[in-house]
Parts: C-alpha cells; sequence; structure tokens
C-alpha cells in the first residue's frame, strides 16, 4: 500500500503542477471571453465522459477483485472495452444531428477529438487502477500532462491563436496512449468472448445509478458556465471559470490522492465480516487525514487568493478574488461529501447517492438562475456552495439511517485551530512580502511550517506519522 501510494503521490503532483502550468500559460495568452469559451468545451467533454463513459470506469474498478479466473476477467476487460466503443457511436449520432440542427461547427471538432481522447485516457487509467498496477498508471498519468503542455506551448509557439484548436493539443496525448494500451488489451484477450451479456449487465446495473450521481453533480459544479453564457456574462465567464480552474485543480490532486489510498481500506474493513463498526472506524480515520490535508489548504488559499491569481494569470482576471475563496469552501464541502457517500457505496445503494443530488442540483440551478443576472461569476459560486452545502447536510442525515458515521469531533477542532492559527501567521505575512512567486512560495513555507509545529503542540504529528505508514 505504501508503494502504491508513492507512484500516486507523484502523478497527482506532477498532474496538478502540469495543470496549473496549462492554466497560466493559457490565462497569460488569452482573455478572460476567449478562456471562457475554452471553459465551455471543457466543461462539455467533462459532461460527455460522465454521461457516457464513467458508468464503464467505474464499474470496471468495482468489479474487477470479484472475477475468479483470467477467462473472466479478460470477458468483462472485452465486455467494457465494446460499451466504450458503442458509447462513441452513439456520441458521433447525437453530435452530426446537433450539427444539422443548430450551427456548431467551431466547438463540434474540439469537442469531438477531445472526446475521444478523454475517453480513452480515462478508460486506460482506470484499467490499471483496477488491476492495481500504480506504477503503469502513475507513468501514464505523468507522461499524459507533461505531453499535453509540451504541446500547448508548441501550437502557441507556432501562433495559433485560436484557443479552441489549442484544446486539441490536450486530446492528442491521451488518444496516443489510449491507443497503445487498448492495442495490448486486445492482443491479450483476442482468444476469450468478445461481449458477454450477463458482465453488461452487471457493469450496467452498478454503474448507471453512478452515471446519475455524476451527472448532477457536473450540473453543481459546471452548468453555471452555461447560465453565464446564456446571460452574455463572457468575462466573467472566463473570470470565475479560472478560479474555478485554481481551486479545482489543487483540491483535485489532494482529493484524488486521499480517496485512491482510502477507498481500497474501507472497503477491506467493510467487507470483514460486513462489519458496519469497521467500516464507520475507517472512515472516521479517513476523514482525519482528509482534514489534516485539505483545512490549511482551505485556509492558506483563501488568504493567498488575490495573489495566487495573480501570479498565475493575467490581471485582466483579478476580479476572481472572492469567486476563488468560495469555491475553496464548495471544494472542501465537495471532498467531504466522498467520505459521508462511501455509506452507500459500500451497501451498493448507489440510487440514494443519486436521489440526495438532484434535491441539490435542482437548488443550485434555481439559485444560479436568480443570483447570475445581479451578481455574476460570484452568484454562480455563492449558488454552488449552497448547493454543496444542502448535499452534505441532506446526505449526513439520511446515511445515519444505514451506518451511523462517527466524527472525531476533538481532533477536527484541533485541526480547525491549527489550520486558523496557520491562517493568521500567513495573512500577516503577506504585508511583509513582494507579489511575486518566490515570496510567495517562501511565505507557504512558512506557513507549513508553522502548521507543523502547531500539530507537535496539540498532539496531532502521529496523525502525519500514521499516515504515512499506511
Amino acid at each position: 500500500m505504501k508503494k502504491n501510494s508513492i507512484h500516486y503521490i507523484i502523478s497527482s503532483l506532477i498532474s496538478g503542477v502540469a495543470g496549473f502550468l496549462i492554466i497560466s500559460i493559457l490565462t497569460k495568452e488569452f482573455d478572460p471571453i476567449s478562456y471562457g469559451d475554452y471553459s465551455l468545451v471543457i466543461t462539455t467533454v467533462a459532461l460527455l465522459n460522465t454521461v457516457l463513459i464513467s458508468w464503464i470506469t467505474q464499474s470496471l474498478i468495482r468489479m474487477y477483485n470479484n472475477q475468479k479466473d483470467k477467462s473472466e476477467l479478460n470477458i468483462l476487460l472485452n465486455t467494457s472495452l465494446i460499451s466504450l466503443f458503442c458509447m462513441w457511436m452513439f456520441f458521433l449520432i447525437i453530435i452530426i444531428t446537433m450539427n444539422l440542427i443548430i450551427e456548431t461547427q467551431r466547438f463540434i471538432i474540439p469537442i469531438i477529438i477531445l472526446f475521444v481522447g478523454e475517453s480513452l485516457f480515462l478508460y486506460s487509467s482506470s484499467l490499471f487502477r483496477a488491476l492495481n498496477k500504480a506504477k503503469i498508471y502513475n507513468i501514464i498519468v505523468c507522461s499524459s500532462w507533461i505531453l499535453k503542455l509540451v504541446f500547448i506551448v508548441s501550437f502557441i509557439k507556432f501562433n495559433i491563436d485560436d484557443i479552441l484548436i489549442i484544446t486539441i493539443a490536450l486530446a492528442v496525448p491521451n488518444i496516443l496512449i489510449g491507443l497503445i494500451v487498448v492495442t495490448i488489451l486486445l492482443f491479450e484477450s483476442k482468444e476469450s468472448k468478445w461481449f458477454s451479456s450477463s458482465a453488461f449487465k452487471e457493469i450496467y446495473r452498478y454503474g448507471i445509478p453512478l452515471v446519475g450521481l455524476s451527472s448532477m453533480q457536473w450540473i453543481m459544479s459546471s452548468s453555471d458556465r452555461y447560465i453565464l453564457k446564456l446571460f452574455n456574462k463572457d468575462v466573467e465567464l472566463g473570470v470565475y471559470s479560472l478560479a474555478y480552474s485554481i481551486s479545482s485543480n489543487i483540491y483535485n490532486v489532494f482529493i484524488t490522492f486521499l480517496l485512491l489510498i482510502s477507498y481500497p481500506i474501507i472497503l477491506r474493513s467493510y467487507e470483514e465480516g460486513k462489519s458496519s463498526l469497521n467500516a464507520t472506524r475507517s472512515i472516521k480515520e479517513q476523514f482525519n487525514y482528509f482534514l489534516l490535508i485539505l483545512l490549511p489548504i482551505t485556509f492558506g488559499l483563501s488568504i493567498l487568493s488575490d495573489e495566487a491569481i495573480l501570479i498565475i494569470s493575467s490581471p485582466s482576471y483579478s476580479s476572481g478574488t472572492v469567486i476563488l475563496i468560495l469555491t475553496n469552501l464548495s471544494m472542501l464541502i465537495f471532498g467531504t461529501l466522498f467520505y459521508i457517500n462511501k455509506v452507500w457505496e459500500l451497501t451498493k445503494n448507489t440510487r440514494e447517492i443519486f436521489l440526495n443530488s438532484i434535491f441539490a442540483a435542482l437548488i443550485n440551478v434555481l439559485l444560479t438562475f436568480i443570483l447570475v443576472p445581479f451578481f455574476g461569476g460570484t452568484g454562480a459560486a455563492i449558488s454552488t456552495l449552497l448547493g454543496y452545502f444542502f448535499f452534505l447536510i441532506i446526505s449526513y442525515v439520511r446515511s445515519r439511517k444505514i451506518i451511523r458515521l462517527e466524527i472525531d469531533y476533538f481532533t477536527s477542532m484541533k485541526i480547525i485551530i491549527c489550520s486558523l492559527a496557520m491562517g493568521i501567521i500567513v495573512f500577516v505575512g503577506k504585508s511583509f512580502i513582494e507579489n511575486n512567486l518566490f515570496h510567495v512560495m517562501l511565505l507557504i513555507a512558512v506557513g507549513c511550517l508553522v502548521y507543523i509545529i502547531l500539530l507537535k503542540i496539540f498532539g496531532l504529528f502521529n496523525l502525519i506519522t500514521e499516515f504515512i505508514k499506511k
């Protein structure tokens, strides 16, 4: 587990750094209106992957360990791959029909190419997660992000000034990596049955409810971009997209890393005698690690929101400070939801997560339509925060009827105090530094040192050592 964790740390860090560099390059080269168009393409592709592909990949990860021999595994892999190809065909039919009805040529080609690339890569990376081959997973994730960065820089060096064409640079590495993985898979499983209706039914039965959940989460996190566009808030769309990208890139690196480590531990605890008590203890322990890492990030990034936006982008995006702070809080709640929803996932009752998310998504969309005309991007950020907060409350209350989750309030309060004290130090330190990368990084280092010392004083340093050991 420790060896796998190291690989996941490396891939998370490299993807996070590369993601930031890409955001920085694009927002320094393009104005908020252009970046807003880019954001709409990325958001649309994310929705397509959520609806058409995620049910296949999530089922693959969950069902792999249930296969008794290599033959069954190959049948599962072949069936999932055929399902992927069918979703591509379905997508092409939809996109061609849309093109005949409305004029969308400028967005169509980037969306098609990016969707194929992202879905191929999502399938490939999920395959290696299912196989528990963290080293290969690490290699393909790092290779993908490094190549994306190289391609984007190359496109800009050739003076390509259409940001939608540049999105193709994001797809090329993933298409290359995905084709290699799929070719190897086809070669190794060529003698196995190509499609199994029973395997497909099992993939469908487990995965489809999660599609509903993922779609609702997409609505809560991304639909506001379309609403901003609908109300002709083009500049605010670009500013909002940047602020959201900064926050989500940071949080997703850590959330993904923590979930990759914690989910197998929680699942194993539950399956040992199907004990809800074991699962509750495991979730509580893993959630402490989550707070230990994400709370200081929330305080620190919110306090340094001005500096973050100006260093990463250009002054034309400087109005996104409040949006960034609100998005940080949304992402903290978003990460918390994964631990609460583990109750439904462990009992294979993912339909309940979907029902919870429907109510939260409806509230979010309604509030967005009300607030955006008056407050623009800030209104969209407020509606997202309130939507996630409602999702958190309803999920926690309803989950207690199945498994009564325990929260270590004493430990949580000590982590909050340490994070708040660190935040005060960083806030005071801002007045003594210049707004450049070196000084901000130096202040962040001081903040981390102060936080570690405070953890030691409050007797929480053992959480770090326990986490490293695991």
